[in-house]
């Protein structure tokens, strides 16, 4: 399942290269296991595909091609994050669904140009917790960090640099069953951070990413 919706995503996010306009799109949530509704999002979007290759758009300014294109991306962000948070210039987003491993997650991070949300100190994780906290009812939100090199010397995956600032639950890290190696927000543990499989966890895991700019 995982498979086959991470490959109908990427399609997605390589289409945008191509849109200029995009029109509505809904999330079907499923009681026990949200989902997107992607089938049906990259429908509509490819019915749209076209439209940058005629003359209306070559006949388009710079400026509004460039907006329409950021009005694509800014539409299709709601399709994969639930809650957005404005911080020191940067945005940070909570997906809407659960991921395979965290190399998916980084993909759908990348893919708007950020990575997973990367805690440089006591301020930043304080804001992460709150939103974390207040935004989403799900149990784990996974951010940038791993130990997987090195056991117990936690590094971003992005640039291998050391996490700068650490919250630990109390008797967290404690890597168990030897394969936790990748850190998290916890709702049970009040938002504090603990380590976790960097593989699937469950569906009511999620991700947060850090991106660049303004929603």
């Amino acid at each position: 399942m995982y498979q086959s919706r991470s490959s109908r995503l990427m399609v997605l996010l390589s289409t945008l290269k191509l849109l200029s306009c995009i029109a509505s799109t809904d999330l079907q949530v499923n009681n026990k296991l949200p989902t997107l509704n992607l089938k049906y999002a990259m429908e509509i979007l490819l019915q749209q595909h076209k439209y940058p290759c005629s003359y209306s758009w070559a006949a388009t300014g710079k400026v509004q091609r460039l907006k329409t294109l950021e009005n694509i991306t800014n539409k299709v962000k709601t399709l994969l994050f639930s809650s957005f948070l404005m911080y020191k210039n940067k945005t940070y987003a909570i997906s809407k669904f659960s991921h395979k491993d965290s190399v998916e997650a980084m993909t759908y991070c990348q893919a708007f140009g950020g990575y997973l949300a990367e805690v440089d100190d006591y301020y930043e994780f304080k804001a992460l917790k709150d939103f974390f906290m207040s935004s989403s009812v799900e149990e784990m939100a996974l951010i940038a960090g791993s130990d997987a090199v090195i056991e117990g010397s936690w590094t971003f995956q992005r640039t291998g640099v050391a996490v700068p600032y650490t919250s630990w639950y109390p008797r967290e890290p404690n890597n168990q069953n030897g394969i936790e190696h990748c850190l998290c927000l916890w709702r049970l543990f009040d938002g504090k951070m603990n380590d976790e499989t960097c593989g699937f966890k469950n569906v009511k895991a999620r991700f947060m990413c850090e991106l660049p700019g303004s929603n």
